[in-house]
């Protein structure tokens, strides 16, 4: 939240979300739930991975690095998985 400098509340409201609620999950006194992460990390523009800690990249950084090589990222909302 600091790169994206916005405010707890800033984020709750945009979630639909008690500000006490952000505060549990970034205190570890609460877990969000598949959703809300998913929530979290399209708001904050970076991936489920990057917040719970499993990457130190974020999908900014990521996007950045195959602009630069010239490689294509994927949409995984145009691909066709049937």
């Amino acid at each position: 939240m600091q790169e994206k400098h916005i405010t707890q509340r800033e984020l709750a409201s945009a979630l639909y979300l008690a500000p006490s609620t952000i505060n549990g999950y970034l205190q570890s006194r609460r877990l969000p739930d598949c959703e809300t992460l998913v929530q979290i990390a399209l708001y904050l523009d970076t991936s489920v991975d990057y917040l719970l800690g499993t990457t130190s990249v974020s999908s900014r950084q990521l996007s950045a690095e195959f602009s630069a090589s010239g490689i294509a990222s994927v949409d995984a909302d145009s691909s066709d998985f049937s």
